[in-house]
């Protein structure tokens, strides 16, 4: 059973900070869960579990060989994912060349969960350690991507 870490805040900056990654990073993709809801991940007695279940999906139903995600961003931190040698596996094809992808647990549609702290407050803080890593790479949000127009 694949197993992953969360991290607190200041020990995602420390690690992605001194983490070696040898391949070229343009990107941030920034997503959101919908399902599991920002409510859920918080009722649940384990956390793990919440990302794991991800992780099915995206290896057993979506096929994909590993979680979509670099990170998924909780409130109480960050969870690992996916190789940072490996492009994201957030968009389609050539969209995830250089991007590494940050999953946020929540539903953000428009009428749906509130973005707000401390969920807010680790996005903001692992995103700003990601760009200072790399600061040429953009941000795009998963409605930006062709793939998602109209969509999102």
């Amino acid at each position: 059973m694949r197993t992953f870490k969360r991290y607190s805040t200041a020990e995602f900056v420390d690690f992605i900070t001194s983490v070696p990654v040898k391949r070229r990073v343009t990107n941030v993709q920034i997503h959101h869960t919908v399902i599991p809801t920002l409510q859920q991940y918080k009722d649940a007695a384990d956390k793990e579990a919440i990302i794991r279940g991800m992780w099915r999906y995206h290896t057993t139903e979506r096929k994909f060989r590993d979680i979509a995600q670099h990170f998924t961003i909780a409130p109480d931190g960050v969870w690992d994912g996916r190789d940072l040698e490996w492009d994201s596996g957030g968009f389609m094809g050539v969209e995830n060349d250089g991007g590494i992808c940050i999953e946020m647990i929540g539903n953000y549609d428009i009428g749906g969960e509130k973005f707000a702290y401390p969920l807010a407050e680790v996005a903001y803080r692992a995103v700003a350690a990601i760009l200072d890593r790399w600061p040429d790479a953009d941000i795009r949000f998963h409605r930006d991507q062709p793939s998602a127009r109209g969509k999102k």
